[in-house]
């Protein structure tokens, strides 16, 4: 009976470490999309603020075509893509 005890408390303990690494791995796989998403996006944006030229004493911008109408972030990502490719 001691020996059955034993077994199912090393059969929990072995679950449990398992759930926690895949969690684990599961976590940091979202970050680093996450991260990827956040750098891509910032890339973006300084290249549209690359295209945009201020001009002097009126301060009136003058923007590109492409980037006039990008107010999403997911419409400039495609924007700078089809601008890469």
């Amino acid at each position: 009976m001691q020996a059955i005890k034993r077994l199912k408390r090393r059969f929990i303990a072995l679950a449990m470490v398992s759930l926690t690494i895949l969690l684990a791995f599961i976590v940091t796989g979202m970050n680093i999309m996450n991260y990827n998403d956040v750098v891509s996006d910032a890339d973006a944006r300084l290249d549209v603020l690359e295209q945009t030229e201020i001009k002097g004493g009126d301060q009136s911008l003058r923007i590109s075509a492409t980037a006039t109408d990008l107010t999403r972030s997911s419409s400039l990502e495609k924007a700078v893509r089809a601008d890469r490719a």
